[in-house]
Parts: structure tokens; C-alpha cells; sequence
């Protein structure tokens, strides 16, 4: 889910007509790039599904201010929807996800692959982003719970 907002911004991005392609090769990525715009749907479950990915997530050149806000709308909704019903819900913890086979390889990401850049490493260490996480996620429950 986490890989159609970057797909179509890649592609978006390769069908974009330059200055080097003669008059049939523009004229042929103009044509592809309106199909794809046409039918490459991305919906708010792909754009928060995005922001989620820690290696997407400050990637502002991935999708307008407008999406990016109706994205964390959603996930504050998916959220609120979560804590209502854990609540309700009974007490035993539920079993974590079994982990999911790797989609991307960072290998091949790093080497320039068709996602490049997109991909790159974080500047963050994993231990700022988990101690970041931990502060920031009391204050958003808070906002939640008290709106």
C-alpha cells in the first residue's frame, strides 16, 4: 500500500516530457501521462499508508499539502476508531503481525533503482525517531482523546 503514491509519482515523473525527446517521444509521454492520470487512482488509504513508511514520510515532493493534510485526518480517524474499540473491546492483547517479506530491496534502491532517491537513508538515527515517536505519541493521544 505503501508504494503507489511513490509509483505514480515516479512514473509521473519519467513521463514527463524533456527538453532532449524529439516530437514523437514527447507526444508519446504526453498520451501515457494522461492515462495515467486518468486511471491510476490513488485514494486516502495509499497517501497515509505513505506517510507511514518512515523512508516516505518527509518526502514533501511526493504529494500536494492539501493530500498530505487529508491524509493525517484519516489516520487520526483510523486512530481515534482503534482506541474506541481496544477500549471496548476485552482486555487481552492482541498478537503481533507476523512479518511481511521485504517489497522493495534497499540494495537495489540505493543503486538507483526505480525508486532512487526516494528511498535514500534517513539523516535520523533509529534511536532519535523511536525517542521522537514516544514523545510525540502521548501529546497526539491527548489531542485525540480531548477533542
Amino acid at each position: 500500500m505503501h508504494l503507489v503514491v511513490p509509483t505514480k509519482y515516479t512514473l509521473h515523473r519519467h513521463l514527463t516530457a524533456c527538453g532532449t525527446d524529439n516530437a514523437m517521444i514527447s507526444q508519446l509521454k504526453q498520451h501515457l501521462l494522461a492515462q495515467l492520470d486518468r486511471y491510476f487512482n490513488v485514494s486516502d488509504i495509499h497517501t497515509t499508508a505513505t506517510l507511514l513508511d518512515p523512508r516516505l514520510k518527509n518526502k514533501q515532493e511526493l504529494m500536494s499539502a492539501e493530500l498530505r493534510n487529508a491524509s493525517i485526518t484519516t489516520l487520526r480517524k483510523m486512530l481515534e476508531n482503534h482506541i474506541r474499540t481496544s477500549t471496548e473491546s476485552s482486555s487481552q492483547p492482541d498478537e503481533p503481525a507476523a512479518k511481511r517479506v521485504k517489497l522493495c530491496d534497499e540494495a537495489d534502491a540505493n543503486n538507483g533503482g526505480f525508486f532512487g532517491e526516494l528511498f535514500d537513508r534517513q539523516q535520523a538515527s533509529d534511536a532519535d525517531e523511536l525517542d521522537s515517536y514516544m514523545s510525540n505519541q502521548g501529546k497526539l493521544l491527548f489531542e485525540i482523546v480531548s477533542s
